[in-house]
């Protein structure tokens, strides 16, 4: 199987979980708009792809596949924390 195939799978399953997570404990932070959640996950991307773009450059293509899971990862945990997980379809 292609590397970036089980990277985009491992992907979408953790967004997935992270999503479900974060639907049933949100910590206490006052609802944001949609302009913040949807920076706030844009500035994630970005940071993530560039991290990956230098490992990709720099070590191959491995290094970026582990760089990108692990990026992802802690995207996500970090936006639960925060509070930037909730949906955009729940923001004022």
């Amino acid at each position: 199987m292609e590397l970036w195939l089980i990277t985009l799978v491992a992907i979408v399953a953790m967004a997935a979980v992270g999503a479900t997570a974060a639907g049933g404990r949100q910590p206490d932070v006052p609802r944001r708009s949609l302009a913040t959640l949807l920076a706030a996950r844009f500035v994630v991307i970005v940071i993530v792809t560039a991290i990956v773009a230098i490992a990709r450059i720099e070590v191959g293509s491995l290094a970026a596949a582990v760089a990108g899971l692990v990026g992802v990862a802690a995207a996500i945990l970090l936006m639960i924390r925060t509070g930037y997980a909730g949906s955009i379809f729940q923001a004022r």
